[in-house]
């Protein structure tokens, strides 16, 4: 996960030291956290977990976007909303990401799951199961034992192409070169 200041790579220190630097932390645990509840057989952890990895993950990426940008005022606006969801995130970040395209549904789908268990909406709950690809999924309630494992793997897929879209192999190059230029600069 690149560092909110790319130099810090090579020095080991931050010009400045706001909270939302150390969401690389929560976004690893949450990750983490998700992979070993489902392999537990803890479905319902797995699934807050990733929904929270993913929410984490998208709220970093944007602030790291604005502060590239120098968007200080936009940056220091949403970092101080308390009330930022992962409905909103859908709704204002993906576009500046550039992954509207191919994650809004994905997204989508994660906030309809997570509204439906966390908030118990059962308008939610069937929006989230009527998505689903197996006809066992658009008939049973999220939390029924037989689809629960399938949701669980659909909701830690999704973290993962998330994880693996911005934190890749190839994006580790690119990190690089902005962690030298940076450095440079």
């Amino acid at each position: 996960i690149q560092y909110a200041e790319p130099h810090v790579f090579i020095t080991d220190l931050y010009d400045e030291d706001k909270d939302w630097y150390h969401m690389p932390n929560l976004i690893r645990g949450f990750a983490e956290e998700s992979y070993l509840s489902h392999q537990l057989g803890f479905f319902l952890s797995s699934i807050a977990s990733a929904i929270n990895c993913c929410e984490y993950l998208l709220k970093y990426e944007y602030f790291r976007h604005l502060k590239k940008q120098n968007n200080n005022d936009k940056l220091k606006e949403v970092t101080q909303d308390n009330n930022l969801t992962l409905g909103k995130v859908k709704d204002t970040f993906l576009e500046p990401l550039k992954i509207k395209d191919y994650f809004y549904d994905k997204i989508q789908y994660l906030n309809d799951v997570r509204i439906s268990l966390y908030h118990f909406n059962p308008e939610k709950e069937n929006k989230a199961t009527s998505k689903g690809n197996l006809e066992i999924e658009k008939h049973a309630h999220l939390s029924d034992n037989m689809i629960l494992p399938i949701i669980a793997f659909r909701i830690y897929s999704i973290m993962f192409e998330l994880i693996n879209y911005f934190y890749s192999k190839e994006k580790a190059l690119e990190y690089f070169e902005e962690c030298k230029t940076d450095w440079m600069n």
